[in-house]
Order: C-alpha cells, then structure tokens, then sequence
C-alpha cells in the first residue's frame, strides 16, 4: 500500500476503523503525514474526522492513543492470565 501511494496510484486510504489500520500513535502519525505528503486522503468509516484540520489532527492522536492503550491492556491481561494458570498448574 505504502509503495502504491509513494508512486502516485492511490487517492483515497479509507478504513473501517482508525485501529484497524495500526495501534500505534507514532505509526499512525508516520502514516498520515505520508498520506499528506503524497495528495493521498485518509477517511475512516466509523470516525469522522477531518485530518487537513488542527482539531481534526488532535483526535486522530487521541484515537490513536486510545488504541494503542487497548492493545496494550489487552497484552497485559493476556500475560496475567498465563501466569495465572502457570501457577495454578493448568499448561
């Protein structure tokens, strides 16, 4: 995808969800400046948000943390709950 909007062949990134594209805010930054950088717009179904704008920019982030921080959690719960049955003596 990254290679098609470098060379000019996509327009529009439209997604379903903002953390369905990556859960991470520095890559999601990464992303959208590229997109910027190449005429390449950035549209989510479930999110307006309208990322030409300061506020618009300052929500991505905000989603973009949010998802970040679930996925974190989710990792976290995952690792306490192994550890769980380890000592309960499930494998």
């Amino acid at each position: 995808m990254i290679a098609d909007i470098t060379e000019g062949n996509v327009n529009n990134v439209l997604v379903y969800k903002i953390n369905r594209l990556t859960r991470s805010v520095k890559n999601l930054i990464e992303l959208v400046d590229l997109f910027n950088q190449h005429r390449c717009a950035f549209n989510s179904l479930n999110e307006s948000i309208d990322t030409t704008t300061a506020t618009g920019r300052m929500f991505l982030k905000i989603v973009g943390i949010f998802a970040e921080f679930e996925r974190e959690n989710l990792a976290e719960r995952v690792r306490l709950g192994l550890e769980r049955k380890v000592r309960e003596g499930y494998t």
